[in-house]
């Protein structure tokens, strides 16, 4: 029985052996196959790649006639095993200029051309390109590849490929024999030492009952067996289906994916997968095996052609994603559209060569024609603004001439009433009345208060003109410095200053004094009926930038009248209350619009106000 049950596993053994080994060698002659095809498609790309090389290296040779040169050429294009023989045609019609072979690991010149009938050969037209023609043909580069070197140098990588495929196909035939042995043999083994032992208990005329039950037991672990090996099916079924579903969910992702998608295998430089959109644009598809020389050559701009091959070799040598860059792109409808790409490799061999690189790119046609718009309302705006800056620069020659004229032609009549007046009171007094006098004094008050607003008006307009040179001010000194002086001018006064320390700001010293002499004025005279009067001076942030604050518990003003506060010569107090001409905030307002800045002021009658600045220009924080 023992013996019956060693010859079934020998057979089985057997059987499985003689299937894996016919599995080996079917998997060797598609192997085989595969990689003469592939050596084929590698020495196609190979020779066409060299004759594209060639025809560009040797147009100032040909064109110069320097034959070294040629030959130096012609030498260097065999660094590729594929590549068996290169000739250079003077006339494709008449015998070769040049000829140099592959004899062994050797590289001579030949006298003649020579070729086995499995070689490939490309030509490829050397043309000089010349200003109004579509170029001048110099002669013929002719490129022979054999794909049986391209073969034999794969034979290292199909050799060790078959030795792993025989692992598997090894590694499968003794899973499958030990399930099998597991699963059929040893219960049928079961069974027929159950029914030899039925034989012997029949033949004895022994109890039934325990034949029986021996044999229920060898049917139940054969059914457990087989329930097993369906359970092992069933997961089998379940993996294969969730492989595929995973395929279908990855190609309907790289199908909705925006742009266009392409993977090229290195070996072959074919197309070996598209997506939709590639398809649609271009109209090629994976199948059509389209070489990638083919596809650039066709569908890519002249202009941009030797962008893409560049980034297609970095992408070899730098092993790492390039880009992007944009090209041109040809369609097959006859447009010509923008595209942003980026190449990378996707898969590599074992020696750590690229063999798959994946493009991606962007139709950006409509956002790079924004962008010229852009640049065309760009240049548009220059052009205003130069027109308006011209205009400005007119308008401020005429205020020079304006003023000029208000500082000289006015300024004498004005000193004549002035002087007149003078002598009048002090000369004249006793030939006039008390009105008479009264008159002559008011005409002298009012020449004085014009040539006051003449010089108001005059500082305001240099301040509107002054160029801005910031630089570092201490303000906290600046303060200092002018309350100084205003207690020197009211030396009775009593009020409480106070300046905080290390105050700075970064702007034009000259208007920066200005400024913060008009603030401090005008606190200095509307405290001036407080018994404690006090004025501050300290940092702030106004709209997020730095910057600093002048308050006093003055009168203060009503914040509605805020805007015509600003304005220059409107007051809002009486000189019968209050002397000044309404210039100083109009005078703030100006330097800290010069400055970029900004103003803020919080104010209410009989509380005082606060004048909060930035002269710090830029974006708010």
């Amino acid at each position: 029985m023992a013996a019956r049950r060693w010859g079934l596993n020998t057979r089985i053994a057997a059987s499985l052996l003689a299937l894996g080994l016919a599995m080996l060698a079917v998997l060797a002659v598609y192997r085989s196959r595969l990689d003469r095809i592939e050596a084929v498609e590698a020495a196609r790309a190979v020779g066409l790649r060299k004759a594209q090389k060639l025809a560009e290296t040797l147009v100032s040779p040909l064109y110069e006639l320097s034959m070294p040169s040629v030959e130096s050429a012609l030498r260097g294009e065999f660094d590729d095993p594929a590549v068996v023989q290169i000739a250079v045609f003077e006339d494709p019609g008449k015998p070769p200029l040049a000829v140099f072979r592959r004899e062994g690991d050797a590289v001579e010149r030949a006298s003649e051309l020579r070729s086995h009938p499995t070689d490939v050969r490309f030509d490829y037209s050397v043309t000089r390109q010349t200003p109004g023609s579509s170029g001048e043909v110099l002669g013929v580069v002719s490129v022979w590849t054999c794909p049986e070197q391209a073969l034999a140098a794969m034979a290292e990588r199909t050799r060790r490929r078959l030795l792993e495929e025989a692992a598997v196909v090894l590694i499968l035939v003794a899973s499958t024999f030990l399930l099998l042995r597991r699963l059929v043999v040893l219960p049928m083994g079961r069974v027929t030492r159950t029914l030899g032992q039925t034989a012997e208990s029949v033949h004895a005329e022994e109890d039934l009952d325990a034949v029986a039950k021996g044999l229920e037991e060898s049917l139940g672990s054969m059914r457990a067996g087989s329930v097993e090996f369906a359970r092992w099916l069933e997961g089998l079924q379940a993996l294969v289906a969730a492989l595929v579903r995973r395929q279908s969910e990855l190609e309907r992702i790289l199908q909705c994916v925006l742009g266009t998608i392409s993977v090229t295998d290195v070996r072959t430089q074919r197309l070996q997968y598209v997506n939709e959109e590639w398809h649609e644009k271009l109209g090629m598809c994976a199948e059509d095996g389209r070489l990638l020389d083919d596809w650039i050559e066709r569908f890519v701009h002249p202009d941009d052609r030797e962008t893409v091959a560049g980034a297609f070799r970095r992408v070899l040598e730098q092993r790492a994603r390039v880009g992007p860059f944009i090209t041109r792109q040809l369609l097959e409808d006859g447009s010509v559209r923008w595209w942003r790409w980026i190449a990378a490799p996707l898969d590599f061999d074992e020696e750590g060569r690229v063999v798959l690189v994946v493009k991606h790119a962007l139709d950006i046609t409509d956002l790079r024609r924004l962008q010229e718009e852009l640049e065309r309302a760009n240049t548009v705006l220059e052009e205003t603004v130069e027109e308006r800056t011209r205009e400005l620069v007119a308008a401020n020659r005429e205020l020079e001439s304006f003023a000029y004229s208000v500082s000289h032609d006015l300024r004498a009549p004005l000193r004549s009433i002035n002087g007149f007046g003078k002598i009048l009171i002090e000369d004249h007094a006793e030939k006039l009345n008390e009105d008479g006098l009264d008159c002559v004094r008011r005409m002298v008050a009012a020449a004085e208060k014009l040539g006051e607003l003449v010089d108001a008006m005059l500082h305001l307009s240099r301040i509107t003109r002054a160029e801005v040179r910031r630089q570092p001010v201490d303000l906290s000194a600046l303060a200092a410095e002018l309350i100084g002086e205003l207690w020197e001018g009211s030396p009775e006064r009593q009020v409480a200053v106070e300046v905080a320390p290390g105050l700075t700001v970064r702007a034009d010293p000259v208007l920066t004094r200005a400024l913060l002499q008009n603030l401090l004025s005008n606190a200095w005279k509307y405290t001036r009926r407080r018994p404690d009067a006090r004025i501050e001076v300290g940092p702030c942030a106004v709209e997020g930038r730095p910057g600093f604050f002048v308050r006093d518990n003055g009168v203060g003003f009503d914040s509605s009248q805020l805007e015509k506060a600003l304005k220059p010569f409107q007051r809002l107090h009486s000189d019968n209350e209050f002397e000044g001409l309404g210039v100083g905030l109009a005078t703030v307002q100006r330097i800290v619009a010069r400055h970029g800045g900004r103003l803020e002021v919080d104010a209410a009658p009989g509380q005082g106000a606060e004048f909060r600045v930035t002269l710090e220009s830029g974006p708010r924080a």
